[in-house]
């Protein structure tokens, strides 16, 4: 009886008894890349990410953070809707507040805190003064009052006694007396 049959590659060849050797090389083994190249490619990464995150920061400064500003837009006597719209696109916030003034009508700015061309950052409250027309009260009555009365009924609505005149009253008590007010102008 012989051998058993073998399967091809399933076992070594071996030339008599001895298993066969696995080949060695005679190069030497495969080294690391050199020192200075590793550095290299370090730096240059390095490089790069810096760069990156450098110009990733004026992006921001320049679109979004504090290196962003805009010109304060002429807005004095314009009316108020349009005043809102020229700081609102400038990306300012108009502050309103309203004022009584006899020379400039109802609805018109008139002032502004910023003076016009002015830079300003982004966001920035810009106070602005809109006319509420003429101020106006209503005079209480007078008659038969003295001098000292009808100041202080003028001076409860924020009104002043102006020129005074009198003159003599039949019906009133004491028609020539002067502490008495006939008429008011």
């Amino acid at each position: 009886m012989g051998r058993p049959a073998r399967a091809e590659g399933h076992y070594a060849r071996t030339t008599g008894n001895r298993p066969a050797r696995a080949q060695t090389s005679s190069r030497p083994a495969a080294r690391s890349p050199r020192p200075a190249r590793r550095r290299g490619g370090l730096v240059l990464g390095l490089l790069l990410v810096l760069l990156l995150a450098g110009g990733g920061y004026a992006a921001w400064w320049l679109l979004e953070g504090p290196g962003v500003h805009s010109p304060m837009p002429q807005v004095v006597d314009l009316p108020e809707d349009q005043a809102r719209a020229a700081l609102d696109a400038e990306q300012l916030d108009p502050v309103i507040t309203y004022a009584y003034s006899e020379d400039i009508e109802t609805g018109i700015v008139i002032s502004a805190e910023r003076q016009a061309g002015v830079q300003l950052r982004h966001g920035t409250d810009v106070p602005v003064v809109v006319s509420q027309g003429p101020e106006r009260y209503a005079v209480p009555p007078l008659t038969g009052l003295s001098v000292d009365s009808a100041r202080e009924a003028l001076g409860e609505v924020n009104l002043a006694l102006g020129q005074q005149t009198r003159e003599y009253h039949e019906s009133e008590p004491g028609g020539a007396d002067p502490a008495h007010l006939a008429r008011c102008r």
